[in-house]
């Protein structure tokens, strides 16, 4: 008996899900089904989720589907801490129970949650929301408009890694010291690198748990946009190793002078202040 005859019929179908959260590098599979399940080539966890109805209407943007979790799910974990560095990607399956045939369901990609006593609930858009959003447009300003280490950008991440080793994390500030060479001195791919205070400010930290921003730095400590509770639990145990990425104010000084990059700098440093269009002009034509 063919999906859609088993879908379509009165008593025969006994629906199954199959939920596939893709997050980075990482994918979480779940079943709706109280046993493990597997594919030939994946394992589909049993997990307690509970996922508002599928619908359809002419405004997408109002059919966001919600999946709630208990707190402890290796998914819900993710966003325990923050919201996570990557998109997270969701794709529902579909199928019978005693039929072989896989359907997608439904795709979107989360797009928000909550956290409560004991669950989280994320909720998720449609992947074709995106389609109607009008696309960025570059900017006329003085400041550079790239996106640092990006393709337009031009600088390759890896080229400006720092080897660090983490001492101490205290919430959101981490206390480090920098890897040196026989020479006393801290390099990247480049060479020798000076690392004044406010270096690593609008930069990367790589940890064990992946990427985290960067918002400020003085000379042995960084303060995190987000907390890294999985590297102040590895901390805790020892000193930990992590690669530092230096930021950029965007401003025309640090694209010439802290990564030679000048060629690519995407900013009009040279626009007037005043605005003869915004400001009155008096005076005398005499």
């Amino acid at each position: 008996m063919s999906y859609a005859t088993i879908d379509v019929s009165v008593q025969d179908g006994t629906p199954e899900y199959r939920l596939l959260f893709e997050q980075g590098t990482n994918a979480y599979r779940y079943t709706s089904r109280p046993e493990i399940i597997s594919d030939g080539v994946n394992t589909w966890l049993p997990a307690a989720m509970k996922t508002t109805e599928v619908t359809q209407s002419s405004e997408m943007a109002k059919d966001p589907v919600s999946i709630r979790m208990p707190r402890d799910n290796a998914l819900a974990l993710t966003f325990v801490g923050g919201a996570p560095d990557d998109i997270t990607f969701v794709t529902i399956f579909r199928s019978h129970i005693g039929d072989d045939v896989v359907q997608t369901y439904w795709k979107g990609r989360v797009s928000g949650f909550s956290i409560s006593a004991d669950e989280v609930e994320i909720v998720c858009e449609n992947i074709f929301s995106s389609l109607r959003r009008s696309g960025l447009r570059a900017r006329y300003q003085k400041g550079c408009r790239h996106a640092l280490y990006s393709t337009r950008c031009g600088l390759d991440i890896v080229n400006f890694g720092i080897d660090a080793t983490a001492t101490a994390v205290n919430g959101l500030e981490v206390t480090y010291t920098l890897a040196l060479d026989s020479n006393g001195a801290v390099t990247n791919s480049n060479g020798t690198v000076a690392i004044p205070a406010g270096y690593f400010t609008g930069g990367i930290m790589q940890a064990v748990d992946g990427m985290r921003y960067i918002s400020s730095h003085s000379t042995g400590t960084l303060t995190l946009m987000q907390a890294s509770n999985f590297l102040a639990e590895a901390v805790a145990g020892g000193p930990q190793s992590i690669i530092l990425y230096p930021g950029c104010s965007h401003a025309i000084a640090d694209c010439r002078d802290k990564f030679d990059n000048l060629i690519n700098f995407g900013g009009f440093p040279w626009i007037p202040s005043r605005n003869p269009f915004a400001n009155e002009i008096t005076g005398s034509v005499t």
